[in-house]
């Protein structure tokens, strides 16, 4: 009677074990169409959480704020698995869809797991963390503040979604999550679906850098407090130093922090180029360059927007500037004189060395000297 307790204990602490251990395992479901009709990927073994940020991160275009190090041989092997690939001399320019969801009985995922490629995250963090993750996200693929609230919990279209940046959408029925998935990957759209259980967790998705966002924020607060608090002497030039001095930190901090990845050269709006450019680094402004009137029925990105690059003069010195972003110098002129300062340094001593040459292949004469040598003395 002892021993048949016993193995129930053993058997029911398994079975909570196991029910705990599935309760922690979030599964991220991947779809790519270039390889729609491929097999599907299965990670036998789930990823850790830092993994797995590292993957999403990398699907996401985000690998600047999230590195590798730190991590193990098989857990990069999993990241160039489970990441995206993009083929030498491809336009990296697709659609990417990041969908949140959570995840009650894993059972009701088992019918819809066949249709995509996926992997598990074993010990996951909780549903909340991975909301915070997602806004993080999204403050890192947006580089103005203002604009990261339009972008998350937005019942958007597919067709809104442009491919300089990736989409993220967060819901709470996974069932909705499932057809907007399905809506989305018939429109050609990457897209990369993160279903996570709701149960508190101690695990989290570990460091990454912040987004220029929250230095934002840190910056604002700062100098909201500055401006709550009375000065002593009040004057009316209070308020324009605090303006003069957030416009200069702000031009500092446009033309001196480097820009993040790769720059496209059209944007689909002037927001999207001022925002992603930093309205051209203050070295230019948002044009439109062109506009493709074959594709202005289907789609949103029929406008190209781009930076027209200007000139600055400091110290009676003019710079010309260049790049998607106007963040690059106009160096031609110095290019040019250094180019040809070289050309024709190398043509003198050219020159040099042929006039020698030449005058060492010269003939000499048959008869050196005269051969006429002096009287000789008589002894």
């Amino acid at each position: 009677m002892r021993f048949t307790s016993g193995v129930a204990a053993v058997v029911t602490l398994l079975t909570c074990s196991t029910q705990l251990a599935a309760a922690s395992t979030a599964y991220v479901l991947t779809f790519e169409p270039e390889t729609a009709n491929n097999k599907h990927k299965i990670a036998l073994s789930g990823l850790s959480p830092s993994t797995a940020r590292v993957v999403l991160a990398q699907r996401a275009g985000l690998e600047d704020y999230h590195t590798t190090h730190g991590l193990t041989n098989e857990e990069i092997d999993a990241v160039n698995t489970y990441g995206l690939r993009t083929k030498l001399f491809h336009n990296n320019a697709r659609r990417r869809a990041f969908i949140l969801a959570p995840l009650h009985v894993e059972a009701e995922l088992s019918p819809q797991l066949r249709m995509y490629s996926r992997f598990s995250i074993s010990n996951s963090p909780s549903y909340a963390d991975t909301t915070e993750l997602f806004s993080d996200f999204t403050e890192q693929a947006e580089s103005d503040p203002a604009q990261t609230e339009e972008y998350i919990h937005d019942e958007t279209t597919a067709k809104s979604i442009v491919a300089d940046k990736p989409w993220f959408h967060i819901t709470r029925d996974a069932g909705s999550m499932m057809d907007l998935a399905r809506k989305l990957a018939k429109d050609k759209i990457t897209v990369t679906a993160v279903l996570v259980p709701e149960e508190q967790s101690k695990s989290s998705w570990g460091s990454y850098k912040s987004s220029r966002r929250a230095e934002f924020l840190s910056k604002r607060q700062i100098t909201h407090k500055l401006q709550d608090e009375e000065p002593m002497f009040p004057s009316s030039s209070s308020s324009e130093l605090h303006i003069l001095a957030n416009s200069s930190n702000s031009t500092t901090n446009a033309t001196n922090t480097p820009l993040p990845g790769i720059l496209p050269a059209c944007y689909s709006s002037k927001r999207a180029c001022v925002s992603r450019t930093r309205d051209c680094t203050g070295h230019g402004s948002c044009v439109l360059k062109y506009t493709d009137q074959s594709k202005k029925q289907n789609t949103t990105t029929a406008e190209c927007w781009g930076c027209a690059c200007g000139t600055t003069t400091s110290n009676k010195l003019t710079t010309h500037w260049a790049g998607p972003a106007c963040q690059k110098k106009d160096i031609s002129v110095e290019f040019w004189l250094i180019a040809l300062f070289t050309i024709g340094l190398l043509s003198l001593v050219g020159f040099a060395v042929g006039t020698i040459w030449s005058m060492g292949e010269e003939q000499l004469p048959s008869v050196i000297g005269a051969g006429v040598s002096g009287p000789t003395a008589r002894k």
